[in-house]
């Protein structure tokens, strides 16, 4: 392992994920593969917790650990200073499929099958020309919708990858049902890759009481910097408004080099504070060099008011575009079917 490890403040959860995403797994398909909950591959991911030696084991072989860094591994695993000694590549962190051979072809997440990419030239199109037009004083929101099962987070692989030989910072996360009750899950998750992808003198230009609002989020942010205010004692609204304008800052930190794209994955399942936030977050986009990509399931619009509230709000805004995402088309279909069973079928992806 090398000196590049710490190039971003890792620690041991951050080179978890990262090396997770890069292998192209989700927190569920890791955690059934290591003989754990879910729940507790997100703790040792967020640092809340540290993985039992056996676990660390389970996570070594998973992760395709070579033997000779595995004890390094062991160590980083239970000794938090000690994940300075694992290797990490200078890159943004990226919660999507890490670039293949083939471009528009990574691996799907359910299994180790690579699914081709077909039928959504269209929508991929509009995507490109998004990205292509991003510029320092515009942005858009897209609110992707379409039952389940139908494409969209491959689509949003699709335009990550994009986005990233683009040289584009990408922010991702996903919202689970079985998390709809924690306050801010897939907000943190967008705050801890932001903040630890975003330098120490970066932050420092930051006021100290909005950096205290995001250290409650992300705990791990406190050991870069240790001496900020304590937080105040407000009214909750007043908090929750000096919160959003921190998320905001920290955003905007990372736009100001180069484009952003932020994706939210199944919007159906985030809570509703989360909700308000990205409500908030998607207003400002107009006037940022964001791209901000939203995927839900049309069906849960009428059993959840707060989803439905916030599309009707945002459609109502001219940077916005809504995306439904139909079925295949037969043709597509046919096309996908032959070259999943042969592979090595040539033919264009989209």
């Amino acid at each position: 392992m090398n000196d590049q490890s710490n190039a971003f403040g890792s620690t041991f959860g951050y080179w978890l994920r990262r090396t997770r995403n890069a292998l192209d797994l989700t927190q569920e398909a890791l955690a059934t593969r290591v003989s754990c909950s879910q729940a507790a591959i997100k703790k040792i991911e967020a640092d809340e917790r540290r993985p039992s030696r056996g676990l660390a084991l389970r996570l070594a072989e998973h992760l395709m650990v070579p033997a000779l860094e595995r004890a390094a591994f062991l160590e980083a695993a239970r000794v938090p200073k000690a994940a300075d000694a694992l290797h990490l590549d200078k890159l943004p962190v990226d919660t999507i499929t890490a670039a293949t051979d083939a471009p528009h072809d990574p691996p799907a997440h359910e299994g180790d099958l690579k699914v081709p990419f077909v039928g959504r030239a269209i929508e991929f199109g509009q995507f490109t020309g998004l990205l292509t037009h991003l510029t320092a004083g515009a942005g858009h929101v897209v609110l992707m919708e379409g039952e389940a099962g139908i494409g969209k987070s491959r689509l949003m692989r699709e335009v990550a990858h994009d986005a990233q030989t683009r040289n584009l910072t990408v922010l991702s996360t996903h919202c689970y049902e079985i998390e709809r009750a924690i306050a801010y899950q897939p907000v943190i998750d967008l705050a801890t890759q932001a903040s630890l992808v975003t330098t120490v003198d970066r932050l420092r230009a930051m006021a100290p009481t909005l950096l205290a609002e995001i250290t409650a989020l992300v705990p791990a942010l406190a050991a870069r910097l240790p001496d900020l205010p304590a937080l105040s004692a407000d009214l909750p609204e007043a908090r929750q408004a000096r919160l959003f304008q921190a998320l905001l800052g920290l955003l905007d930190g990372l736009a100001q080099n180069r484009p952003l794209l932020v994706m939210v994955d199944d919007l159906q399942w985030a809570d509703d504070a989360s909700l308000r936030f990205l409500h908030f977050f998607a207003r400002q986009v107009a006037s940022r060099p964001v791209l901000f990509i939203c995927t839900y399931r049309d069906d849960e619009l009428g059993a959840n008011a707060a989803l439905s509230s916030l599309v009707e709000s945002l459609r109502r805004e001219r940077h916005a575009r809504p995306m439904a995402l139909a079925r295949l088309a037969q043709g597509d279909t046919e096309a996908l079917l032959l070259r999943l069973n042969d592979p090595t079928l040539s033919g264009p992806n989209l």
